[in-house]
């Protein structure tokens, strides 16, 4: 047994200078000569040859983080899909091996996240030949607030930037190779521009100046862009108009206040799919509060330029258990044809 340590031990002192793979036949030989015990063997030296080797690399790592998706959000916890891929410069060093994840860490925003992971099953072989790979990890939260700031950072268009630190394990048949470490920095990328969570369309306007009252059909449409279903519980807002140019003695103002809403769907939720859009039809009573208001708004509808302002909206979305809420403001929207 010491005969055999000793072989090892310059024989992995001469791969890391000639930067070559043990070749298989190594492990042939070995096989022959000590037959079954040879696994024992692997296993008692396997932490030296784990520290001694090198791959062709020139110092390169051959493990790359590619790619990442959000899978689902619950209270608790996030589900992401990260993408693996073989550095090119070593895309023809390994044969289909099996990879197994030692440890995996996230960081948000400088604080380590405690996370499960979900690598391929024990056996799984992945040709790092020709494919990428990937692993689902579940991070563990248990935060309401990371949630909320997280979801709302991908709905705003802001990146959501991650560091990944992780080591993989790579079996060949008959070759181990050293653990391959992941440390890296990754955006999670955020809605796209034309992906606007949330439009509001205002249809027919009737206004009955007599009773100082305002009608408004208009359409509120939903669009998920995220890779999971989620489900609107309600939508809360206050409705403005503009008047830029005034009427009569009335000088132009904007923000002029016309109701609060509050739309609560808690018991018949409206459920979006995944990237896919859902819309509903409204309807808005508004009392005119006073006489110099209904001036101006039948001015605007008349010159057909009316247009409404939304300020502390709120939309309220349940992903599974965890309820998020989503603040949002909508400037001159105009009246829709369509």
């Amino acid at each position: 047994m010491e005969r055999i340590s000793t072989f090892f031990s310059k024989f992995s002192s001469v791969l890391r200078k000639k930067q070559i793979l043990i070749p298989i036949i190594v492990s042939l030989i070995l096989g022959t000569l000590y037959g079954g015990s040879y696994w024992i063997i692997q296993s008692s030296i396997d932490s030296q040859l784990e520290s001694k080797m090198e791959l062709p690399m020139q110092g390169a790592n051959p493990i790359i983080l590619k790619n990442i998706s959000l899978l689902s959000m619950s209270p608790d916890y996030l589900d992401f899909n990260f993408i693996f891929s073989l550095n090119e410069s070593s895309s023809g060093s390994l044969p289909s091996v099996e990879v197994k994840l030692h440890y995996f860490l996230l960081f948000y925003e400088a604080d380590q996240i405690s996370s499960l992971t979900f690598p391929y099953s024990p056996g799984d072989v992945i040709n790092l030949k020709s494919s990428n790979f990937s692993i689902k990890v579940r991070v563990d939260i248990s935060n309401q607030t990371r949630i909320n700031n997280i979801f709302n950072r991908m709905i705003q268009k802001e990146n959501v930037s991650l560091h990944v630190k992780g080591k993989f394990k790579v079996l060949g048949i008959g070759v181990i190779y050293p653990l391959f470490s992941i440390d890296q920095n990754i955006i999670l990328p955020p809605l796209e521009e034309g992906d606007e969570l949330l439009d509001f369309k205002f249809r027919n306007i009737q206004i009955v100046e007599k009773e100082m009252k305002l009608n408004i059909d208009y359409r509120l449409k939903v669009k998920n862009p995220l890779n999971f279903s989620f489900s609107l519980l309600g939508v809360q807002g206050n409705l403005y108009f503009d008047d830029p140019d005034g009427v009569g003695i009335l000088n132009p103002r904007n923000n002029i206040f016309l109701m609060s809403f509050d739309y609560n769907w808690t018991d018949n939720p409206f459920v979006l799919h995944s990237n896919a859009a859902n819309s509903k039809d409204l309807m808005l009573n508004i009392d005119i509060p006073d006489l110099f208001t209904t001036s101006r708004l039948v001015d605007e509808i008349t010159n057909d330029q009316l247009k409404f302002n939304i300020k502390g909206g709120v939309l309220i979305i349940q992903l599974q258990d965890a309820v998020v809420e989503w603040e949002f403001n909508l400037e001159k929207i105009p009246i829709s044809t369509t």
